[in-house]
């Protein structure tokens, strides 16, 4: 009885072993493969011409919450780094008064933190017909964009100095 034990848990283990292996030789295969595919004779047949557009006529283009936070992030950081003024005139006036009490005030504020663009997590909320984009960087830091139309925002880097 005990011989026969051994032996279904040896050709169990055998088999987990194979089982494996395969598994290994056939992820390796796979991951070594080249992905650029030969074009054919047959993708010559599309149309690869980009098209032209009439004038007043568009294309509709979906961006999402998540791509529209990355922009509002990517755009002040760009800001604080080539334009601080810019950046400075982007927040919000009762807050920039309220946190700030001079644009060199503002300048050591943004030099003595550590700005990314690096967008590790947002959320999205209306308040009073206004969408509003909370974003934090790799860094922890938070950024608000008020916005009431595209491209037409207001910046606050905290949610408690000013009511947004």
């Amino acid at each position: 009885m005990k011989k026969t034990s051994k032996n279904i848990l040896l050709i169990v283990l055998v088999g987990v072993f194979v089982f494996l292996l395969a598994f290994y030789i056939i992820r390796e295969i796979i991951a070594s493969r080249d992905i650029y595919v030969e074009p054919s004779l047959r993708d010559e047949e599309y149309n690869m011409v980009p098209k032209v557009y009439d004038i007043n006529e568009y294309s509709k283009v979906e961006i999402s919450d998540q791509q529209m936070t990355q922009i509002y992030l990517n755009l002040y950081i760009n800001d604080t780094k080539n334009d601080l003024e810019k950046s400075y005139n982007s927040l919000n006036e009762e807050y920039r008064e309220a946190k700030f009490s001079s644009f060199d005030e503002y300048t050591s504020y943004v030099n003595s933190n550590r700005f990314s663009n690096n967008l590790s997590r947002y959320y999205v909320n209306y308040k009073y017909g206004d969408k509003v984009y909370y974003a934090y960087d790799s860094n922890n830091n938070l950024y608000i964009f008020k916005t009431n139309g595209v491209m037409q925002y207001e910046v606050y880097l905290d949610d408690y100095t000013v009511e947004i």
